[in-house]
């Protein structure tokens, strides 16, 4: 599940699933042959992982393109934050980024097209805090105050299509503004809110 709350939209948990029944049946097969006799669980647990992560791999390569562009995104959020010592302006997100405004625009627009900017892919408890990762517990944040620290327009978008329930349709008739400009200010904001969390 953890996996599946980062993979694209497209993909579906009974896909993994599939791929993960498949690296058991594999690991418990190939682990004799292996030698493995010590930590069996945790040989086999590696095999569902990387079948899984396999399959996630093979995806259409203009979602792997999105996916890395969507970590450079959020990594660049949080170096411009911490150095500005405050949110950074999109002028300034495109400007380290070295893009035109424009060619920011299409960048939200790939990012959010091949389904990789969605609130389910921060895990978080039902406190809004972060959830313990394996390495240990992640003391940070909350996802209140990660969403008091966008803009008020990324914090609008947010509260219709997220709070209201509303389409980006819906919400771009209410501001005043177009859906393609709602939905890459809905991008940009899931990657504001991953740099504020520390999950770039």
């Amino acid at each position: 599940m953890r996996l599946a709350r980062r993979a694209p939209e497209q993909v579906r948990v009974n896909d993994l699933c599939a791929r993960g029944w498949a690296g058991l049946l594999d690991g418990l097969a190939t682990a004799g042959a292996m030698g493995v006799e010590g930590d069996i669980d945790g040989y086999v647990a590696s095999r569902v992982q990387t079948a899984m992560l396999d399959y996630l791999a093979g995806l259409d390569g203009g979602v792997r393109r999105a996916r890395r562009e969507s970590r450079l995104l959020a990594r660049v959020i949080g170096t411009l934050e911490r150095a500005l010592g405050r949110p950074p302006e999109e002028a300034e997100i495109a400007s380290s980024l070295e893009l035109e405004a424009a060619d920011y625009d299409s960048l939200l627009t790939r990012i959010a097209d091949a389904g990789v900017a969605r609130l389910c892919v921060l895990d978080f408890d039902d406190e809004g805090s972060l959830t313990a990762s394996s390495d240990g517990e992640l003391d940070g944040p909350t996802l209140i105050e990660a969403i008091e620290r966008l803009p008020r327009h990324a914090q609008q978008v947010l509260s219709l299509l997220y709070q209201e329930g509303c389409s980006a349709q819906e919400a771009a008739t209410i501001l005043g503004l177009d859906e393609g400009r709602v939905r890459r200010v809905h991008t940009e904001a899931i990657h504001r809110m991953r740099a504020s969390l520390g999950k770039e």
